[in-house]
């Protein structure tokens, strides 16, 4: 009996270790087919990381920005569209020193989609980041120039007391007040000019290069209040570049004054490219048939290379005359002063 019940115990037992081993086995098999799954998962999510590196380069090279999410505040989206325009101003960069037109375009038109979406927010968000675009890329021309210039188009006239802090700001780099400069005069012509005439008189101003440009857009307005400052410019302003632009300008105003002025230049200005400059606006102001009597009277002597500055004057009116000379043979126009070439007789006559 005792024996009988000892071999039901070790039955029993063999029995319950043949199915542990049996279930140890099964689990073994479960997690080794994990492991292969896992392993496998992995491999897939290498090839899309991959993929996606591929993918962005891809889209960054023909200028598409790539968000994950769509914005949905309007702070969020006056920053992702701040984000696609500046990407977009670098692209147009790399585009234009690359000579790529095809992808200056794409790039371009970004620029646009992305203004057109900052115009779509509340100005009240959108002209206080762009003022921050602008404060940060003060030394980099080309991005604070887009961001200046679409904070005008975004803002308006509300825009007009900042930029003009800009321009009359002599502590700023001379690049951001030609920018204010330019962008006031897009937004408001008639306050700019106001406010402009100032900032381009200011002979003082010796670290704003740029403040020809600033003459210069002024005398293409045309504006009456503008002649002021060129005539006085013309004979007084110490920087050459910037006498030269006030000279230039002279040419939009056919008046007494500016005349005597250019004239007054040509005689006395110690700057012969002030000088020939001087011409060239007396002549585009009076046009060929008025201008070409004071030409040929300045021209002479041009052939005689005397080394003095006086040569290049001289040299630039005889240049003048003698392309004014032949625009009128070429209209059928008299020549000032000249009596009219006798048309040769036909062949055959006794005349």
């Amino acid at each position: 009996m005792i024996r009988t019940w000892h071999r039901c115990l070790c039955a029993a037992g063999i029995a319950t270790m043949l199915v542990l081993a049996t279930t140890a086995e099964a689990q073994q098999g479960e997690v080794d087919a994990l492991r292969t799954q896992i392993a496998e998962l992995k491999r897939e999510i290498a090839e899309l990381r991959a993929f996606n590196e591929r993918l962005c380069k891809a889209l960054r090279d023909e200028s598409i920005i790539v968000f994950a999410t769509e914005p949905t505040t309007p702070e969020a989206k006056v920053e992702r569209a701040i984000d696609v325009f500046r990407g977009a101003v670098d692209k147009l960069q790399a585009a234009m020193a690359a000579r790529n037109h095809a992808a200056h375009k794409r790039a371009d038109e970004l620029r646009q989609n992305a203004e057109a979406a900052l115009k779509e927010v509340d100005a009240a968000l959108v002209v206080p980041a762009l003022k921050s675009e602008v404060e940060a890329a003060s030394n980099n021309y080309a991005l604070c120039h887009s961001m200046m210039m679409a904070l005008g188009r975004v803002g308006g006239a509300s825009t007009i007391p900042y930029l003009n802090e800009i321009a009359a700001d002599k502590k700023r780099p001379g690049h951001m007040r030609r920018i204010a400069s330019e962008v006031m005069l897009s937004v408001d012509k008639d306050k700019a000019i106001e406010l402009l005439l100032p900032v381009a008189g200011d002979y003082e101003a010796k670290n704003f290069n740029d403040r020809f440009y600033v003459i210069y857009m002024l005398s293409e307005t045309k504006d009456p209040r503008v002649l002021p400052l060129l005539v006085q410019g013309a004979k007084q302003d110490p920087d050459k570049s910037s006498r030269c632009h006030h000279i230039n300008g002279l040419w939009h105003y056919k008046t007494p004054e500016a005349r005597e002025t250019l004239e007054w230049v040509i005689a006395n200005d110690d700057y012969e490219h002030a000088r020939t400059n001087a011409l060239n606006s007396l002549h585009r102001m009076l046009g060929d048939e008025a201008a070409y009597p004071i030409m040929k009277k300045l021209s002479k002597g041009a052939k005689k290379k005397d080394g003095t500055p006086d040569f290049r004057v001289r040299n630039a009116a005889y240049t003048n005359m003698n392309r004014i000379k032949m625009n009128l043979e070429k209209a059928g126009k008299p020549i000032p002063g000249e009596a009219p070439k006798d048309k040769a007789a036909p062949k055959g006559s006794n005349g």
